[in-house]
């Protein structure tokens, strides 16, 4: 008897495999006895399969088109996925995809249920300077923001806003930015504060420039259903990556604080978001939290969730398929999460630029990256119980590794080269 058809039926498709968040809703959803699907953007340069493909709950796996290259040609494909493939849910987990199936949003969920909060909140929570104009008027505390469309703005906004100073996208992705996330940049002087918009700008990102907050970095995780919040998580962030408002890479969960939650709460009830949203918090000198961003997607942290005590992932099929949401409350706190390819590149990053807002001296660095080894800690991807995405990791990051040697090797060869085919100075060749 033939082997049956992995396309036949699916109840979740998992988009963006390559991302953290998707593996752990692949063991949360698996364990649950749900059927996956794991679709990744194919790699132009045939790297590695993203360790989320070799998790033993990964039932079926494919790759779609790039919707950094062509955004209209991944939502097409997930549609036609849909159209032929029984799919009760498709659950993506970054900005990039969710922007990308917008468009597309009508015909795809004539096929099935897309996972996503309403275009109304969608829109709000895609746009900073709209989410925090949305929280002053609710009487949120914000950091001092300045707008800046092109590069000869900035002197005016950096009057204002003064030094040292963040620059960030007033969204995160633009169809123009390649597929890549845009990131905030931390500036000192003027001129840094003009390269990091000219970026920005060459994206076709508008610019908010920021005070710059240095006190504790707080993720409050909510989810809400039929207008009532039945789950939430707290976790505070040690260090990122990058150094300045990246993804954390070594975090531990709190218990929920009651301003941070009020306010939370309050914005994401004005925004109209329901199910999962991360709402990010950075404290000022005084210790009190300001507003960052919330994000509509499941975020990074949702491993660290579950590790502690909360399924979100499992809370997102539920409220995708009209079923009750068996949400959560409490929570174990004091529980860390590791992730060692990040705190990695936090190291390296470190070392080559110290001195920069939210830097630490080397030294300091070296010995905080090697003392965390004796702290009881959790670390991302390693599952006993699914053990290969931690071994694709590896590997990974070892093809990463390898190629970037071989690129600066060729990198110096060329440099040899043309170095040789100078003419000489007393005009012999």
């Amino acid at each position: 008897m033939s082997s049956p058809d992995p396309r036949a039926v699916a109840d979740v498709l998992l988009l963006d495999a390559g991302a953290k968040q998707t593996l752990e809703a692949a063991r949360s959803l698996g364990r649950a006895g749900l059927r996956l699907t794991l679709a990744e953007c194919r790699d132009p340069t045939g790297g590695p399969r993203p360790p989320a493909f070799w998790s033993r709950w990964a039932r079926a796996t494919t790759f779609f088109p790039d919707f950094g290259q062509s955004p209209d040609e991944f939502a097409a494909a997930v549609l036609d996925w849909v159209t032929e493939t029984r799919t009760a849910v498709v659950l993506p987990a970054s900005d990039q995809s969710i922007a990308s199936l917008r468009p597309m949003r009508s015909k795809i969920e004539e096929h099935t249920s897309l996972a996503m909060a309403s275009e109304a909140a969608l829109g709000i929570a895609a746009d900073k300077r709209e989410t925090l104009r949305i929280a002053s008027q609710l009487g949120i505390a914000v950091p001092r923001t300045a707008v800046v469309s092109r590069v000869d703005e900035v002197p005016a906004a950096m009057a204002e806003i003064g030094y040292p100073a963040v620059i960030k996208p007033r969204s995160s992705w633009t169809r123009e930015s390649g597929g890549e996330r845009l990131i905030s940049s931390a500036v000192l002087n003027e001129h840094e504060a003009m390269e990091a918009v000219a970026v920005l700008e060459g994206s076709g990102a508008q610019a908010l420039v920021q005070q710059l907050l240095r006190g504790r970095r707080e993720g409050l995780s909510l989810f809400r259903a039929e207008g009532k919040v039945v789950g939430e998580f707290a976790h505070f962030s040690l260090r990122t990556t990058p150094m300045l408002g990246g993804a954390c890479v070594v975090r531990e969960s709190m218990s929920m604080p009651r301003d941070s939650r009020r306010a939370a709460v309050s914005l994401i009830e004005a925004i109209g978001l329901e199910g999962y949203s991360h709402v990010e918090f950075r404290c000022d000198a005084e210790g009190h939290p300001l507003l960052m961003e919330v994000n509509a997607r499941l975020s990074g942290s949702i491993e660290l969730a579950s590790r502690s005590g909360v399924d979100f992932p499992l809370m997102v099929w539920q409220w995708a398929t009209g079923a009750p949401v068996r949400g959560a409350v409490s929570y174990r706190t004091g529980v860390r999460l590791r992730w060692l390819t990040g705190d990695g590149r936090w190291l390296l990053e470190t070392l080559r630029g110290p001195g920069r807002p939210d830097g630490v001296p080397r030294g300091r660095a070296i010995g905080t990256f090697a003392r965390d080894f004796t702290r009881r800690s959790a670390y991302d991807f390693l599952d006993l119980s699914d053990p290969l995405p931690a071994a694709a990791e590896l590997g990974r990051v070892l093809y990463k590794a390898g190629s970037n040697l071989v690129q600066r090797s060729r990198q110096r060869e060329l440099v040899v080269a043309g170095d040789r085919a100078k003419p000489r100075s007393d005009g012999q060749k």
